[in-house]
């Protein structure tokens, strides 16, 4: 909640559209001028600052601008800037393990199921290999951006929806989705559970919180001997044209070629 101070000749005004039954309230006329002014203004461009000047997690820019993620990414491109997408550490390239619990967040769900991922995560979520996901993130994968996607991975039962905790506090200086605020909180409560995104300034804040974090391509290794190498390289290339960045030695552990 924000408060504003209205006074002089702006707040004669809006009370008298609200005495013509204009509105409902002077809130009601501050919140429609408010939906106005954004709507002239470029998000996107704004999205980009932020993402370039500050520090923003590509799923926030995409938020903010309103954007899905290819949508975000393609935005990011045309304007020359490459999104922080991917694995440029070896050290989140880690072998799965059932005894840990992984938390994921939209990105890396889009990213799962758009590059054929998807058969080797349900593979492991029934070998009795454990992910949560935000129940926030729902409504952004049924209603927004990915509805097919949503009730793929509700109706298997692949992903666990877990609430909100009680407590999540991540300093306002810091601008990522409440999706991926409500992740780090699950992480941060238990050593078992690991952050798996692919978003790298998201990554980078987990670190800062104490959270253990993972890249998708986790999945890849855990399960590489069950993969056929062309399988696996149609995989990893389609997601390089995300774009998403994928270290070369990355690419050497995967035992895939350049």
């Amino acid at each position: 909640m924000v408060d504003i101070e209205l006074t002089g000749i702006l707040e004669e005004k809006l009370r008298r559209l609200v005495e013509l039954g204009l509105y409902s309230s002077l809130s009601e006329a501050v919140r429609d001028a408010v939906r106005k002014l954004l709507k002239e203004i470029d998000l996107r461009e704004i999205s980009v600052k932020l993402y370039v000047n500050d520090k923003t997690s590509f799923q926030y820019a995409a938020y903010f601008a309103g954007l899905s993620f290819p949508e975000m990414a393609d935005y990011m491109v045309s304007r020359g800037i490459i999104p922080l997408v991917g694995v440029n550490n070896i050290d989140y390239l880690k072998r799965m393990t059932p005894d840990n619990i992984y938390i994921v967040d939209p990105l890396t769900i889009y990213l799962i199921y758009t590059y054929n991922i998807q058969e080797y995560f349900e593979k492991l979520a029934q070998d009795g290999y454990q992910f949560l996901a935000p129940i926030s993130a729902e409504t952004i994968l049924e209603t927004i951006m990915y509805p097919r996607l949503y009730y793929s991975v509700n109706l298997k039962g692949i992903i666990k929806f877990i609430e909100k905790p009680k407590r999540v506090y991540i300093s306002p200086k810091v601008k990522i989705t409440l999706h991926e605020a409500i992740a780090l909180a699950y992480a941060k409560s238990s050593k078992k559970i690991i952050y798996m995104t692919e978003d790298m300034r998201t990554r980078l804040i987990a670190s800062e919180y104490g959270v253990d974090t993972c890249s998708l391509l986790s999945i890849l290794l855990t399960l590489r001997n069950e993969i056929e190498d062309d399988k696996l390289r149609t995989i990893v290339f389609g997601l390089k044209s995300f774009p998403t960045i994928i270290h070369e030695d990355v690419l050497r552990v995967l035992e895939i070629g350049a």
